[in-house]
């Protein structure tokens, strides 16, 4: 399945740091978090795709969240479940060291619009990456 990035500014949503604790209250008794995201003009999105979402809008640019989109885009946006968090929104997974790293060579993590399709042959890595992070840092539902 594609993977797919949506955009996070705290400036613009202020409330994801409560959306990210109450995930983890949900998480905790196995209650599906399920949401709506923007996704902008982006209408190539397909139920099932991988959606991660990427803090943006200041130095901690980084993933905070994974799951799958539950629905394809209507009005702008896509249904979501989210399947992991980090446990603070304040140390995502950062893009900067995941650039440091040779299997993301040549990655675009500078997207500027949610529902953006990550090249599939960084997808693997990303994953990877991301299981070990949440391991130590993260939660899962």
């Amino acid at each position: 399945m594609p993977t797919r990035l949506f955009l996070c500014n705290l400036k613009v949503y202020a409330d994801i740091k409560k959306d990210i604790a109450q995930a983890k209250l949900k998480f905790a008794t196995k209650q599906p978090v399920t949401d709506y995201w923007t996704c902008g003009n982006v209408t190539s999105i397909q139920k099932g795709d991988v959606a991660y979402f990427l803090r943006v809008g200041d130095s901690q640019r980084g993933i905070f969240a994974s799951g799958v989109i539950l629905r394809p885009p209507a009005f702008k946006t896509v249904q979501y479940r989210w399947d992991t968090v980090v446990n603070d929104f304040n140390k995502p997974l950062l893009i900067s060291e995941l650039l440091q790293r040779p299997e993301f060579s040549g990655a675009n993590f500078y997207v500027r619009g949610s529902g953006y399709k990550l090249a599939e042959e960084y997808t693997s890595a990303l994953n990877t990456e991301w299981q070990q992070y949440v391991n130590s840092f993260g939660v899962r539902a």
